[in-house]
């Protein structure tokens, strides 16, 4: 299942510095074909790079990021140099929902030293 994703919510550079010492926050956008609830939070990855986990569970929240009234999915991604796999600027979320079925998506990005 596709879905659109915004990396850097309310930022409309998505610019980043892969330097090992942060986090990349990424809104998985709710639609009527995507119902983010049922994504399965563990399964996903961000070109290359894991989730942040807090105590024993991903570092995600539902919230309406983009005002349209429907549940987004938020998700904060560990910033690892030695992972990090973008493909000709762009950064790509795979994972999976609770039943199984692939998610992606993907948004432009660009590097800053």
């Amino acid at each position: 299942m596709a879905v659109a994703i915004d990396i850097k919510p309310g930022s409309d550079d998505n610019c980043l510095n892969i330097n090992g010492h942060g986090i990349i926050p990424v809104a998985v956008l709710g639609s009527a074909e995507a119902d983010v609830t049922k994504i399965d939070q563990a399964s996903l990855a961000l070109a290359g790079l894991g989730l942040r986990v807090r105590g024993n569970a991903p570092y995600c929240a539902i919230d309406d990021v983009n005002a349209d009234g429907r549940a987004d999915l938020i998700c904060h991604f560990e910033d690892d140099a030695t992972a990090w796999q973008p493909v000709d600027g762009f950064a790509q979320l795979t994972g999976q929902l609770v039943d199984g079925t692939p998610v992606t998506g993907s948004d432009g990005i660009c590097l800053v030293p």
